[in-house]
């Protein structure tokens, strides 16, 4: 503000006008104050914006880093699980060899006891072999003993049905032993797992089953089911807390013999009408005083009787076994 402006506005008192203008002063040197507080807060502003648009451009550069780090892992997560899938399926198949090299050594082994002339040959008649399980020792672990390990199990839980296991005429005498010994009743069939279903179905039982391995559990499958078994078996083992062999000691197996004897198609039925055969049978099943048996069973399907013994030793069985199988081709010529 000037001197003249004030004049012309027609202030003449000279000391007025230099307190206006002295007052001006201070008014402008007020404004220029808060102008420039206010331009240095904008400058800060300015700064801090820029600052943050570098803290925001480098944490984007950050997140991107993490996308393509998060992504890298994801790709070996995956390459993990597939190594582990791999790994799981290779040593699955490596035990199963194993296993099945066990199996096939103990086979032969029980095979070579038994007097076999050629092991390939026999085991090539055999069905089932996949059935089989063994112990930690090697040695086999058959269906006979895989019931009565079950049922054991069953039985201490108070789920064995009426007390009572289901087996065909083909089981070994050992079981019927171990039956009477922990008063369970063993119920016979005719050889197939079919016939033991059926009386399963008929009275209301949950195990039963054959040497050869097919195993029942009603409770769970009405056919007989490897991998079921397995399981069942491992966890009756592991329930009673011993060995698979110490509890598959708890059936003593008896040394079996089977022969078959050549006979007319139209006579194998009448091995029991013939004095001679009754006889000789009858003989030898009093011999055994109950520590051995005699089933004779004609083939369904072919001109042959079987001729099974069981008893304390395989040499003098065999011999049994051979004298009657020729008194019965001799007998249905």
């Amino acid at each position: 503000m000037q001197r003249k402006f004030l004049e012309d506005l027609g202030i003449k008192d000279k000391e007025t006008i230099d307190k206006i203008l002295d007052e001006n002063s201070t008014d402008i040197g007020k404004a220029k104050g808060e102008l420039e507080t206010v331009q240095t807060q904008l400058t800060e502003s300015k700064k801090e914006v820029e600052t943050l648009k570098g803290q925001v451009s480098e944490r984007d550069g950050q997140l991107e880093t993490l996308k393509k780090s998060t992504g890298d892992i994801d790709e070996l997560k995956k390459q993990i699980e597939t190594l582990q899938t791999e790994n799981k399926a290779n040593a699955e198949a490596h035990a199963a060899e194993i296993k099945q090299m066990k199996i096939d050594a103990a086979i032969d082994a029980a095979l070579s006891n038994a007097k076999a002339k050629n092991n390939k040959a026999v085991k090539a008649l055999l069905n089932d072999l996949d059935k089989f399980e063994i112990d930690e020792n090697g040695n086999i672990i058959d269906g006979d003993k895989i019931i009565a390990i079950i049922s054991r199990y069953l039985k201490e839980k108070g789920r064995l049905s009426q007390d009572t296991i289901v087996a065909t005429v083909m089981s070994n005498l050992g079981l019927h032993k171990y039956a009477e010994q922990s008063n369970l009743h063993l119920q016979q069939t005719q050889v197939g797992d079919r016939y033991v279903l059926e009386e399963m179905l008929k009275d209301g039982f949950n195990l039963g089953g054959e040497q050869s391995g097919h195993v029942i559990l009603l409770d769970y499958n009405p056919t007989g089911d490897g991998i079921l078994t397995s399981l069942m078996l491992i966890k009756s083992i592991l329930e009673e807390g011993k060995k698979a062999s110490e509890l598959g000691e708890t059936v003593k197996l008896y040394p079996q013999v089977l022969i078959n004897s050549k006979v007319n198609a139209n006579k194998k039925y009448d091995y029991d009408k013939d004095k001679d055969i009754k006889n000789a049978i009858e003989k030898l099943e009093k011999e055994f005083a109950g520590n051995g048996r005699v089933l004779i069973r004609p083939s369904g399907t072919e001109p042959l009787v079987r001729v099974m013994i069981e008893g304390e030793e395989q040499e003098y069985i065999t011999k049994k076994a051979k004298e009657i199988a020729k008194l019965i081709e001799e007998k249905l010529k």
